[in-house]
């Protein structure tokens, strides 16, 4: 196996490089992609000459033991292309070694290690074999969007009630928890962090479930809340509109989106809204949304970054290659005067997608501190110390002569609230493992901040 987890290194530290893109993502499907999977299980066409299944098509590869998602996008036999969305590698153009009838031999390279895919057509997929070097890994193509068809699935036993409200560019959809007793419920809104990102907490671009914000929706449902959760626009349940074209989508349209559901909170006569939480760009959200209205009585922000986003990706990509860092400075600062990036640096590049230049455009303009300061109702900011993303620098847990907040640093807790101790396992876990529980320290912390109230 030293081979194929030598890859699974590879792109897993890809990953820790450009995680961040996930902090760029706004709308993260765009609209060509919804419409060509409007229908998920017909989303390819065979040539009747080539015998070539053209169309888009995704599957699980297992490398060095992890799962990992793989995307094939094939327009014809010279025109296919593999991602690998969990690295932020998109539509990488690949070369075809062999053609052979109903099969195809391809090939890329990632730096040094070279990967090849056999591919056969399978009724209506491909069934493939991916190579790295001597080792091998089975991979089943399906058509469409498999990894949304999956996690839907997965969600079928989901409790609840379902919640539905209209917004400017779509239809967005979530899940109202309601405790034991009788209403109306003190009630909080919970907004999920970056990137494509479901109302429990899951990514679509992760084999496997985290289930973290269906954990918080639960904890506060024991302690006599009622909670809303939503999946963002553009993911799981909740798609855009016909119409919508995902670079005019803004950081204040996120914003917007989650008014909708405090509007739903407050028109629901068993609910009476109370606060909100937030994780990761969700903290931002929440703060946002608490320094707007009188009626949130508190927030709380989860493994929130402190810094404006262009701060933060200067920040983060420094830290890996001041070179790069360099690089993203002059990227973000021409963005800031309106203007598009050079795109001179592939990573850079992943990380400012022409799509969600009006996204970033409009998410740097928000400082979080500052937006803290002019608060007037409580607060608590909670960060871990094994956070893979946001360092103890970045966090809003450094702020001073803040009197209505409070900040806790737990010891050993990873960027998805559960205990990792920066232990590479058990970090791979929190990612898609729902069986790992929240940290037990976090939870004691968010009931002594409700019991203070």
């Amino acid at each position: 196996m030293k081979t194929s987890r030598k890859l699974y290194g590879t792109v897993w530290f890809l990953l820790m490089i450009v995680m961040i893109a996930q902090l760029t993502g706004g709308c993260t499907r765009t609209e060509e992609a919804i419409v060509m999977n409007k229908n998920e299980n017909i989303a390819y066409s065979a040539d009747p000459v080539n015998n070539i299944l053209s169309g888009h098509f995704e599957g699980i590869a297992v490398l060095g033991g992890e799962p990992l998602w793989l995307y094939l996008d094939i327009a014809d036999e010279q025109n296919i292309f593999l991602s690998i969305p969990l690295s932020s590698l998109e539509r990488l153009p690949v070369t075809v070694t062999r053609r052979g009838k109903n099969s195809l031999e391809v090939s890329l390279f990632l730096g040094m290690q070279e990967l090849r895919l056999r591919l056969e057509s399978r009724d209506t997929g491909w069934k493939g074999t991916l190579l790295a070097g001597s080792e091998s890994a089975e991979i089943d193509f399906y058509p469409g969007r498999y990894s949304r068809e999956l996690m839907a699935r997965q969600n079928l036993g989901r409790t609840g009630e379902a919640v539905t409200v209209q917004t400017r560019y779509g239809e967005i959809h979530g899940t109202l928890l309601l405790p034991d007793g009788n209403p109306p419920f003190s009630t909080v809104l919970l907004i999920a962090g970056s990137g494509p990102t479901d109302r429990d907490g899951n990514s679509e671009l992760v084999v496997g479930r985290s289930d973290m914000l269906k954990m918080t929706a639960e904890f506060f449902q024991e302690q006599g809340y009622a909670a809303v959760r939503y999946d963002k626009l553009g993911v799981a349940e909740s798609r855009t509109g016909a119409d919508f074209e995902p670079q005019t989508y803004t950081f204040d349209d996120a914003i917007g989106d989650a008014e909708m559901l405090l509007q739903f909170i407050r028109d629901d006569q068993r609910l009476l809204l109370e606060g909100v939480a937030g994780h990761s760009e969700g903290s931002l959200i929440a703060i946002a949304l608490g320094a707007g209205h009188d009626d949130i009585a508190w927030i709380i922000s989860l493994a929130g970054n402190g810094d404006p986003i262009d701060v933060q990706l200067v920040k983060q990509l420094t830290r890996q290659d001041p070179a790069l860092g360099e690089i993203m400075k002059n990227e973000m600062e021409r963005v800031a005067r309106g203007e598009m990036p050079e795109y001179t640096h592939p990573v850079t590049a992943s990380l400012l997608k022409r799509e969600n230049i009006a996204y970033i455009r409009s998410w740097m303009r928000y400082n979080p501190l500052e937006i803290v300061k002019t608060l007037e109702k409580p607060m608590l900011a909670v960060w871990g110390t094994s956070d893979e993303r946001i360092i103890c620098e970045d966090s809003l847990v450094t702020a001073e002569d803040l009197p209505d907040v409070q900040f806790a640093a737990v010891s050993g807790m990873g960027h998805l609230l559960k205990h990792t101790d920066s232990r590479p396992d058990l970090l791979k876990r929190s990612y898609s493992d729902p069986t790992l529980a929240l940290d037990p320290e976090l939870l004691e912390i968010l009931k002594g901040f409700l019991e203070s109230l």
